[in-house]
């Protein structure tokens, strides 16, 4: 755990929990220690699956390119993915991971099988590792972006705003993460400081037209 303001200490926090096998937080006022110590206590107290690993295989007859937004310092050679040895992540009750993708469909994609995610871990107690694959039709995907539910566009909002801060080749610009975040964003305290910081960040002069370029 992280207290304070101004002494934020990602990389160090997360390699002491990487070699924990734990989490690791920030805690920077009241509301986050509530979240932390309240909200989520069980699911740092209680692990559901050991070794956790997630491969998203994309159709290349339908996904003509794809980017993932962030993760780089989570990833796994596809060699990897299979190999017991080579060690996961620790999912507590509750846990949810959200992972992006910037996609390009390529023509006829609504007509083939889109994705297919495969998950392995062990159980608490150890032991081999199960397999399970989730597959996902084309057709399965919403017609626009607009379409989407409420948090997933709070999400791609979050995640484009560090795309853009860091200015990742491809990212959106901090104009359409203000405007993604002004229609996705409920009237909580959170989400408004979130609008604020956009609102800062392009006074400041950030980033605000969306680079043309794609990791293929």
């Amino acid at each position: 755990m992280g207290f304070g303001q101004g002494n934020y200490q990602d990389t160090m926090m997360e390699q002491l929990a990487n070699k924990g096998d734990g989490n690791y937080f920030y805690i920077d006022g009241e509301a986050e220690a509530k979240k932390v110590f309240v909200d989520q206590l069980d699911s740092m107290l209680e692990v559901v699956a050991k070794d956790v690993k997630v491969q998203v295989e994309f159709d290349p007859k339908v996904v003509k390119r794809y980017r993932l937004i962030g993760y780089e310092n989570r990833d796994v050679a596809d060699k990897d993915f299979a190999n017991d040895k080579v060690d996961g992540g620790e999912v507590g009750a509750g846990h949810a991971v959200t992972a992006l993708y910037d996609l390009e469909l390529a023509e006829g994609a609504a007509k083939a099988g889109l994705v297919t995610v495969r998950v392995r871990y062990k159980s608490p107690e150890g032991g081999a590792s199960e397999e399970l694959a989730f597959p996902m039709e084309a057709k399965s995907a919403l017609a626009s972006f607009g379409d989407s539910p409420r948090d997933l566009r709070l999400a791609a909002a979050i995640a484009g705003f560090a795309d853009a801060l860091r200015g990742a080749p491809g990212g959106p610009g901090l104009d359409q993460v203000l405007e993604v975040a002004n229609k996705a964003a409920a009237d909580s305290k959170p989400e408004r400081e979130l609008i604020e910081l956009i609102e800062k960040a392009i006074k400041l002069g950030g980033p605000t037209k969306r680079a043309q370029v794609a990791k293929p």
